[in-house]
C-alpha cells in the first residue's frame, strides 16, 4: 500500500469508528406530561420522578434553600440521592433547621442571622419535612428522588423530564398534601421521539 494511502487510512479510521459507535447508541428522549384536573397551588404541591430498572444513577448537583422573610425558598425542592443542599439565612433574626424523615429528626441545627450556610447531604430517597421551631409558620419539603429525572409540576399541571434513555420506568407522583406518593404508573420510553403521559390523581386527592 502506498505511504500516502496508509496515512489517509489512519486519518479516516477513527472517524469511521465514531460513526459506528454513535449509530449503535439509542438517543435520549424527553417525557412530557400533564396531571389532569389540578392547577395553580394544587399542581405546585406535586413532584414527579422516575424509578425502575432502566433508571440510571447520576452525579448529584448542588442545590440551595434560602430562609428569607421567614419563608423557605423554594418551598418544594426535588433533588437526587447524594445531593448536598446549602441552607442560607438571609434574615436578620435567628432561625433553626429542624428536618424530619417521617417522625424521626434527621437533623436540628440553629442558624443565626447572616451566618454561613449550613450544608447537609441527603443519602436516602424519600421526603424530608423542614421546619423552623422559632417560627412555626415556616415549612418546606425536600423530596429526595432515587434518580436524576424529577420535576415539580407547573401551575398549569404540566411537567417535563429530559434526556431519558429508552426503557421501561415507573412514574411516581409525590403529593405534598399527603406527604407521600399519590400514584405510580408505568411509562415506556421508545427511541425516536418524545413520550407523552397523562396522569390522573384519585378523585379524593385532586
Amino acid at each position: 500500500m502506498p505511504a500516502h494511502a496508509s496515512r489517509c487510512l489512519r486519518c479516516v479510521t477513527p472517524a469511521l469508528l465514531l460513526l459506528v459507535v454513535g449509530a449503535g447508541a439509542a438517543p435520549a428522549q424527553s417525557i412530557t406530561g400533564h396531571v389532569a384536573g389540578v392547577r395553580g397551588n394544587r399542581a405546585a404541591q406535586l413532584v414527579v420522578y422516575l424509578t425502575g430498572p432502566a433508571a440510571e444513577g447520576a452525579a448529584p448537583e448542588a442545590a440551595e434553600i434560602t430562609q428569607r422573610q421567614k419563608t423557605f425558598i423554594p418551598h418544594l425542592l426535588p433533588i437526587t440521592v447524594g445531593t448536598a443542599v446549602a441552607f442560607a439565612n438571609e434574615d436578620s433574626i435567628l432561625h433553626n433547621l429542624h428536618a424530619y424523615e417521617g417522625r424521626r429528626t434527621l437533623f436540628n441545627r440553629a442558624q443565626p442571622a447572616f451566618s454561613a450556610p449550613l450544608r447537609h447531604t441527603f443519602t436516602r430517597p424519600g421526603a424530608v419535612l423542614l421546619l423552623c421551631d422559632v417560627h412555626p409558620e415556616m415549612e418546606a419539603y425536600v423530596v429526595v428522588a432515587p434518580t436524576r429525572w424529577f420535576s415539580v409540576v407547573a401551575r398549569d399541571g404540566t411537567f417535563s423530564l429530559r434526556d431519558v434513555g429508552p426503557g421501561s420506568y415507573s412514574l411516581v407522583v409525590w403529593d405534598e398534601r399527603r406527604r407521600a406518593a399519590a400514584i405510580e404508573q408505568q411509562v415506556l420510553v421508545r427511541p425516536g421521539g418524545p413520550t407523552t403521559v397523562e396522569v390522573r390523581l384519585p378523585a379524593s386527592q385532586s
